[in-house]
């Protein structure tokens, strides 16, 4: 079995969501082809040439991933009996402090609702965004018939595990899918498509959010999935207990939620004055 198969294995076997098969082939295929060597030859020195060659063009945070994929790839290697011994055992990137996506500004919401409206798809994606917080990869795959326009509910199929939960929206975001449903010249089954008549791309997304972020001179950090951070907060900060807001978010543990809690000092300080007035 050579590398490339050996790969192909490791993926197929692993019950990894859409996003991670992605991620994890596209860091050991950089591995494979920097190394140049049977799996069964590679060395530690090999790793660390790998990880030296990846620090000119990614931060430290993207180069511990891609150890981290390595590594369980490597682990399955020697489970499988293609090496005797992970070479990457004891090799270790410095975990930096990720700087969180700042929340969407009352102002720059404005901005950008403003200068989408006269492009009801495009303005209607936004919303959702951002009335939900539901994810991209989410947001590509909502389907006409898991629109429930009269209780103000859509029915979101996650990428990890095909799980399914409901999810709000307020009846501004009702009008707008409503007037976009009546523009739509497509029979397709995705709410969302492009010119082709074909589902929308993640990527996609991410330049329809760009483009009203450059034209309109906003912070550049500003994605997706600042939406859904601000979502998240906007719930947090209101006081929404973490478990809804983690249901609402499609997490399965309340940790994940916890990182949208690092700007809730007002929550905290609310219910202070709740109870000690």
């Amino acid at each position: 079995m050579n590398n490339y198969e050996s790969l192909d294995m490791f993926i197929k076997e692993n019950d990894f969501s859409d996003n991670t098969k992605s991620s994890y082939t596209l860091s050991i295929r950089s591995f494979l082809n920097h190394c140049n060597k049977e799996i069964s030859e590679v060395t530690k020195i090999d790793v660390l040439n790998w990880l030296a060659h990846l620090k000119d063009n990614l931060n430290e945070e993207s180069i511990r991933l891609r150890l981290y994929a390595l590594n369980s790839f490597l682990k399955f290697c020697q489970e499988e009996g293609v090496v005797n011994r992970v070479s990457s055992i004891g090799i270790k990137v410095a975990k930096v402090k990720t700087h969180r996506t700042l929340p969407l500004t009352s102002r720059s919401l404005f901005i950008i609702r403003d200068a989408s409206k006269s492009f009801i798809r495009d303005r209607t994606i936004i919303e959702i965004l951002y009335s939900t917080g539901i994810r991209v990869s989410e947001l590509i795959n909502i389907k006409i018939k898991d629109l429930y326009l009269d209780i103000n509910y859509i029915l979101i199929t996650s990428g990890k595990g095909s799980s399914q939960r409901y999810v709000l929206f307020t009846n501004e975001c009702k009008e707008l899918i409503n007037e976009y449903l009546i523009s739509r010249k497509t029979d397709s089954d995705f709410l969302f498509v492009n010119r082709k008549n074909r589902k929308m791309s993640r990527q996609s997304i991410y330049k329809i959010i760009k483009k009203y972020v450059i034209q309109q001179g906003l912070d550049n950090k500003i994605s997706p999935h600042s939406f859904r951070h601000a979502f998240a907060t906007k719930l947090l900060e209101k006081g929404s207990p973490i478990e809804i807001t983690a249901k609402l978010l499609g997490h399965k543990s309340y940790n994940t939620t916890k990182i949208y809690d690092h700007t809730s000092e007002k929550v905290r300080k609310r219910k202070y004055d709740l109870y000690t007035e």
